[in-house]
């Protein structure tokens, strides 16, 4: 539909020039005419902005997600990148959640400082809002400090960077409850130590189907009669 559209000139004194303009039309099922005005700007496809575009930054993005920091300066620094998390996972059978903890404390301090208690701590089946008897007493394990002293008192210590360990017996308690007793060598064979490790398997929600563990006790004396308020 074409129409004429008054142009208001002021190079030519207020002159009014009468311009053709073709204007689309769309009709609604409520019988009111909407304009649609054409837009000449092109949109381009979503992606990512990286460090190398940042100063030249493009109007054309749309939501662009940055991965980099802007300094006073007018400089630009990465964002650190999300480290990748060893926990539960669907695909581990109940031998396998137990091997990857103990792989895990076997090399304790790689890729950093107590990574292995981290991965152990992933694995725990407690409600970090109410107290736990993961170690067999009755401890406030919400904040993963508590848990990781824990870790290095002389009852669990020999877990940490230990050199090997051994399943000494398997107790089917239920099809989703198992309990097994490892016997472990610690580092540099300094120290021997044996553990009662329960896994349980979730029913329903997110973690439908994955193993965690329900309990990590010493079978230690000193342990046993240890007092340690939490």
């Amino acid at each position: 539909m074409w129409q004429l559209v008054h142009v208001s000139n002021s190079l030519q004194g207020g002159a009014k020039q009468q311009f053709p303009r073709h204007v689309p039309q769309q009709q609604h099922s409520h019988g009111v005419h909407a304009v649609q005005r054409p837009s000449s700007r092109k949109q381009a496809p979503l992606r990512a902005t990286t460090s190398d575009d940042a100063a030249n930054s493009s109007s054309d993005l749309l939501f662009p997600i940055q991965d980099y920091f802007h300094l006073g300066s007018g400089d630009t620094i990465p964002m650190p990148q999300k480290r990748p998390d060893v926990g539960p996972l669907a695909e581990f059978d109940r031998e396998e959640a137990i091997c990857v903890q103990l792989k895990a404390l076997q090399a304790n301090d790689q890729p950093r400082y107590d990574h292995g208690i981290e991965v152990m701590y992933r694995f725990a089946n407690f409600d970090p809002f109410q107290r736990s008897r993961y170690f067999g007493k009755n401890f406030d394990l919400g904040q993963f400090e508590r848990f990781r002293r824990i870790m290095h008192i002389p009852a669990y210590k020999p877990l940490l960077n230990h050199d090997s360990w051994q399943v000494l017996s398997t107790l089917k308690l239920s099809e989703h409850l198992w309990k097994t007793r490892l016997h472990v060598v610690g580092e540099y064979g300094r120290d021997e130590a044996v553990y009662e490790i329960t896994m349980v398997q979730r029913l329903g929600g997110r973690y439908d189907g994955f193993w965690f563990t329900e309990s990590l006790i010493a079978d230690d004396n000193d342990w046993k009669t240890a007092h340690i308020t939490y």
